[in-house]
């Protein structure tokens, strides 16, 4: 079985983002431009109250630009649904090994657990190299 290991659970949920130092022009500081890395939060509203809830909760991932439906943990299965066609989902395990390679069927990837992995993230590439992954989920007996 997965679980979420959020703030919660005492877990570390990892995130993306950009590392902007130039607001305005002239600035001195090494050109950049916002937007290149970021969260994405899972959130019926765009409050504040709502956002913190799902960052405090691990629902949530990080991207360089590809973007998800839905993330759904159901039992030994953990499966997304990425946006854009022709995406490729990997989920991956510990030490960073690739434990399977999919193409979504139907709009969604889906991994199930063989045993012995203690976590499952899922890395999922755009058909142009912009890449999302998700938190890791622990597996419990």
């Amino acid at each position: 079985m997965l679980t979420v290991r959020g703030a919660a659970g005492g877990g570390i949920v990892g995130v993306a983002v950009d590392d902007l130092h130039q607001l305005t022009a002239g600035s001195g500081a090494p050109p950049a431009g916002p937007g290149r890395g970021f969260i994405e939060v899972f959130s019926r509203e765009a409050s504040r109250v709502a956002i913190c809830s799902a960052l405090a909760g691990g629902r949530l991932y990080a991207s360089s630009g590809a973007r998800l439906r839905r993330i759904a943990i159901a039992g030994d299965a953990f499966s997304v649904w990425p946006m854009a066609a022709g995406a490729v989902v990997e989920f991956v395990g510990r030490g960073g090994r690739v434990l399977e390679r999919q193409q979504p069927t139907a709009g969604r990837a889906t991994y199930r657990l063989r045993g012995g992995e203690r976590y499952v993230r899922a890395r999922i590439t755009r058909p142009d190299g912009k890449r999302a992954w998700t938190p890791a989920y622990a597996t419990v007996e």
